[in-house]
């Protein structure tokens, strides 16, 4: 396993697996997307750069379709209406996300189907 630097913590991206609990359809979005960024993230996550994890909730059950990005001291940020076709312009995003020292991306630097998907912002504590 590669060893993480302290200039660029290793990043998660979390999927609700759960979004959309209500749609009527077999397989969630959130598990569509899960199995979409699989696929799209495997490069990043084989260089230790990125962890992708599942999980029930991200507290976004109006807006389906959540992500959010972290890593230990920067700031967490949280997405949400996304499909599975949004996969590749999120590997992008996490990219430019576990790059920069503090997880801070300026919204003019998302890809643009990304932009105005922005759900919630938490920034570290000092």
């Amino acid at each position: 396993m590669p060893v993480a630097t302290s200039a660029s913590p290793p990043a998660w991206l979390k999927v609700c697996t759960t979004c959309d609990r209500y749609a009527p359809v077999t397989g969630s979005i959130g598990e569509q997307l899960a199995d979409a960024l699989d696929i799209s993230l495997r490069a990043m996550v084989a260089a230790g750069r990125l962890s992708l994890r599942r999980v029930p909730c991200l507290s976004g059950c109006k807006f389906p379709g959540n992500i959010a990005l972290g890593a230990s001291a920067k700031t967490k940020i949280r997405l949400n209406q996304l499909e599975p076709a949004d996969a590749d312009d999120l590997v992008v995003l996490a990219e430019r996300y576990a790059a920069s020292p503090t997880g801070e991306v300026p919204e003019n630097e998302w890809p643009d189907c990304l932009k105005g998907r922005l759900a919630a912002v938490i920034r570290p504590r000092l």
